[in-house]
């Protein structure tokens, strides 16, 4: 405050600085706001792509599970009447 008040060389000169610190303190903060919602962004991606995967993973155990109850049947009666041969005596 007392650099803008002061009418000297070297008052303007700290003026100015003083300045041209905040103005390059406030390009630093918008930067770091772009870089927190692109890391932001890359979280959510990544999120939305370990769902996928578990969802995928689940798909593929539930269809290797079916593929084995298909290659084993379990054991059944035949339903339905037996005939049987009429033997000569």
């Amino acid at each position: 405050m007392l650099s803008s008040v002061l009418n000297s060389r070297r008052a303007v000169q700290m003026n100015m600085l003083i300045i041209r610190a905040f103005v390059k303190l406030r390009e630093l903060l918008a930067t770091h706001k772009e870089l927190a919602r692109q890391i932001g962004q890359i979280e959510a991606a990544q999120k939305q792509q370990a769902r996928t995967q578990q969802q995928q993973a689940s798909i593929l155990v539930s269809v290797v599970e079916d593929i084995r109850k298909l290659k084993n049947p379990s054991l059944t009666r035949a339903i339905g009447f037996v005939a049987r041969s009429l033997k000569k005596k």
